[in-house]
């Protein structure tokens, strides 16, 4: 943004722009403990940590300051890890290093097998195995355990402070011989006059106990920055989990759902059963012209022979009409049929 109309400000020159940690280096530069507190914690890479130090200090401190950030990667691997393995010890399960460890298998012969011998000494094997995972992964426990408290006291306040203020000191006692500034009087118009002699400079000590009051907070702050993915990691396996738990419950009561459906559909299925009429073993089954043999047709046939229902919709008034004229044929036929063997009989008499 512009101080002025027409004139660019800073942030418009690329620059400024391509500087993240310029705001750590304004809070730095201040004598406030809060705004360079404020300013070192805001840092987000372990180079604006480091920018944050004055440039003579800042190469010595920059290798035991990176073997800190390894250390504290190293806390959090270890971390996880336990964190894992109490984990699968809850829910009773092992450790890909462990899955892994099968039962024994030894041959014997064919008749020796699920005699009273074979079987509590194969069963023994079994059970040492188990037992053996077990004290395995309570060892690797106290393991991890072990270490998370070693890499813990590695970087402890009162383990690192100490070196890293010897550094600065070595530095600061170099540079305070060093750099001292002239001595300077004021001559008779105030001019200033150098009188020929040196001495050690203010700004320079006032520097050096800026820092070493800083260290402490440089310290954290780069241990935040792997802390903070840790902190990222553990909530995305929460997430997980969550995730998980909700997905399991949908399946479930889907699972229940279609076992539901079936239910109603085996019960259907069953009731036509029971109605359904016997399969002919010569000939082709008597039904209308176009409609298909099985399913619901032969349900409703068989419901309708027993009377629990009317006249198929399917089969239409044209149908039905058809079926009563071929009915009505049929009785006609056997009126005369009855006749002529009436007739029959009453001219054999006659003879």
């Amino acid at each position: 943004m512009g101080s002025r109309q027409g004139t660019p400000g800073p942030s418009s020159f690329p620059l400024f722009r391509n500087i993240p940690e310029a705001h750590a280096l304004a809070g730095a530069v201040t004598d406030d403990l809060a705004k360079r507190g404020m300013a070192i914690a805001m840092a987000k890479t372990f180079g604006e940590v480091v920018d944050c130090i004055p440039t003579v200090y800042r190469e010595p401190l920059r290798i035991p300051l990176r073997q800190i950030l390894d250390m504290q990667d190293s806390l959090n691997r270890a971390s996880s890890t336990l964190r894992k393995l109490k984990a699968h010890k809850a829910a009773q399960t092992f450790p890909s290093q462990l899955a892994g460890v099968k039962e024994p298998v030894f041959q014997v012969t064919k008749g020796f097998l699920g005699t009273e011998e074979y079987d509590p000494l194969h069963a023994k094997l079994g059970a040492l195995t188990l037992e053996y995972k077990n004290e395995a992964l309570d060892a690797a426990i106290a393991l991890k355990q072990a270490e998370t408290l070693h890499l813990t006291a590695q970087i402890s306040s009162d383990k690192v402070l100490p070196v890293l203020i010897d550094i600065v000191t070595g530095v600061f006692e170099v540079e305070y011989e060093k750099r001292q500034i002239p001595k300077a009087t004021s001559g008779p118009k105030g001019e200033m006059v150098l009188t020929g002699e040196w001495e050690k400079s203010p700004a320079i000590k006032s520097q050096y106990q800026r820092l070493c009051g800083d260290l402490s907070m440089i310290v954290n702050a780069i241990m935040q920055l792997e802390q903070s993915k840790e902190d990222a990691s553990i909530a995305k396996e929460e997430a997980k989990k969550k995730l998980k738990a909700v997905a399991d419950v949908e399946m479930a009561d889907a699972q229940a759902g279609a076992t539901l459906d079936k239910k109603i559909s085996d019960a259907v299925q069953a009731a036509f059963k029971k109605f359904a009429p016997p399969a002919q073993a010569k000939g082709k089954q008597t039904q209308p012209k176009g409609k298909g043999t099985g399913g619901p047709y032969t349900a409703f046939l068989a419901l309708h022979k027993a009377g629990l229902t009317g006249p198929h919709p399917l089969l239409g008034k044209k149908s039905t009409a058809k079926a009563e004229k071929k009915k009505g044929n049929a009785s006609d036929s056997a009126k005369k049929q009855n006749k002529s063997g009436g007739s029959g009989k009453g001219k054999g008499k006659a003879k």
